[in-house]
């Protein structure tokens, strides 16, 4: 069996689709992109990191099947960070504009500007904690 197969049985289930092309659209990908990923058996992560947040299962589900499938869900206007937390992000955020008076500072925060937005997902998920040990 290929690696890509469980896969992509667990992305269809949480799409509630049954074939490849149904899939594909959901994905917004090409039947021949799907085809070539089946072929190469290999899913470029950016599409299951995209369709874990789209459908709010854990990316680790979506990889192996273990583990618990959904994200707990939130209430709307719920957040992830404390009061204490989203105050110190504030003010982070406060100083953000400048970039501080460091060259390296402006040099860093112009190259996070530069990510796309998924990859400063990552990079804030693994920043965040250390961020936080300073403030």
């Amino acid at each position: 069996m290929r690696k890509i197969d469980p896969i992509l049985d667990r992305l269809k289930s949480i799409y509630n689709v049954k074939t490849r092309i149904d899939l594909a659209k959901k994905l917004k990908i090409g039947l021949s992109t799907y085809d070539n990923w089946a072929a190469r058996d290999n899913i470029p992560d950016k599409h299951v990191r995209l369709a874990a947040e789209d459908k709010g299962v854990h990316l680790t589900w979506l990889y192996t099947g273990e583990g618990e499938k959904y994200k707990t869900s939130m209430t709307p206007g719920q957040s992830l960070f404390s009061p204490e937390t989203l105050s110190k992000l504030s003010h982070i955020a406060e100083t953000m504009p400048t970039y501080g008076k460091h060259q390296a500072s402006k040099k860093l925060c112009a190259s996070f500007d530069a990510l796309e937005d998924d990859k400063k997902d990552e990079v804030l998920k693994e920043l965040l904690p250390i961020i936080m040990k300073h403030f």
